[in-house]
């Protein structure tokens, strides 16, 4: 596990939970609106027999083909997910509550996964809380900040030690540090979509400049989540996005025009959606509709309420629509 570094003012909270607050405020603020070749970026360092007669199995609810369940650190408590088979899909959750440490049930979720989605892996995708703690949290001593690295954004280095750049080389950082995780951990040798959590608290550099969104701090959040996609592709996945529109926009401005690299961006503005609603699953199915950047693919949907026939197990879990524009994982 990898040191973390504090949020000021924050507690640890379910990735979902803030999403789940803010799409509450939908009267408010619409939740809505919403690689090619790899490129190589510096490298970071590496990190860390009975004889009674069985009963017969009850009879499994009628789940919903296109629904499936999302799990990580905040479910670590909970019976794994069952009956077997029936989930179009399930997200996991590789981080424990900060960009740099781990779920501690990602290898446990990951065994309930291949249970609940029939072994079919294809079926199984993951997600990276991500963050940017540039700017004031420097005075944090975020250790595993990047002093020095070439990418696709520039050079970083102590003439702009938190400027773009570096952002990006801390994303492909922390980036490669998760998929290299997943590899070791679960033996993963292939992926399909990979989902950078975007949302707002979870140590973004306008959230260090009191939370006000400005310029400069967009550009430098945006560069960080372009190191994230970079890592992904090279490990071989699909970049993903899961947020809000409001969020993406709040956190990374308007992506289309950032001054940053064409390659850069339109591996954010081709990403497969994951879209948040915290509501019910006709709300996820409208979201099917609504993608996090125009033109883009909205993959699936999330929504917190019960649905009819949800299994038992379930409880506890964010439930998703799996968009019929989209493929599984």
């Amino acid at each position: 596990m990898r040191e973390t570094y504090p949020v000021p003012g924050q507690r640890k909270r379910s990735p979902k939970a803030i999403l789940a607050g803010l799409a509450a405020v939908g009267s408010l603020v619409a939740v809505a609106g919403c690689g090619g070749g790899q490129t190589q970026a510096q490298a970071p360092p590496q990190r860390t027999t009975s004889t009674a007669t069985p009963n017969k199995a009850p009879a499994q609810p009628s789940i919903p083909p296109s629904i499936g369940y999302d799990a990580s650190y905040p479910q670590a408590d909970l019976g794994l997910p069952t009956p077997t088979g029936l989930a179009a899909v399930v997200d996991l959750g590789v981080n424990g509550g900060f960009a740099n440490n781990w779920n501690a049930a990602l290898r446990q979720q990951y065994e309930g996964a291949k249970r609940s989605t029939g072994n079919k892996l294809s079926k199984i995708a993951f997600y990276l809380w991500a963050a940017n703690p540039s700017g004031e949290f420097q005075e944090d001593k975020v250790t595993d900040w990047p002093h020095k690295g070439t990418n696709p954004v520039g050079t970083c280095n102590s003439s702009d030690p938190d400027g773009p750049a570096c952002s990006f080389q801390y994303g492909f950082n922390m980036g490669t540090a998760d998929m290299s995780h997943i590899k070791s951990l679960l033996g993963v040798t292939s992926f399909g979509t990979v989902y950078t959590d975007v949302e707002v608290g979870s140590g973004w550099e306008i959230q260090a400049d009191n939370g006000t969104p400005n310029a400069q701090a967009q550009i430098d959040d945006a560069a960080a989540l372009g190191g994230y996609a970079l890592a992904i592709r090279n490990a071989g996945g699909k970049v993903g996005l899961y947020s809000t529109a409001y969020q993406l926009n709040e956190i990374a401005g308007d992506i289309a025009t950032d001054p940053l690299p064409i390659a850069v961006k339109e591996s954010l503005l081709t990403a497969q959606d994951w879209v948040a609603t915290g509501g019910t699953e006709q709300d996820a199915r409208n979201a099917c509709s609504e993608s996090l950047t125009p033109g883009a693919n909205v993959r699936q949907a999330q929504f917190i309420k019960r649905f009819p026939a949800m299994p038992a197990s379930w409880a506890g879990y964010d439930y998703d629509w799996y968009c019929e524009t989209g493929v599984a994982a």
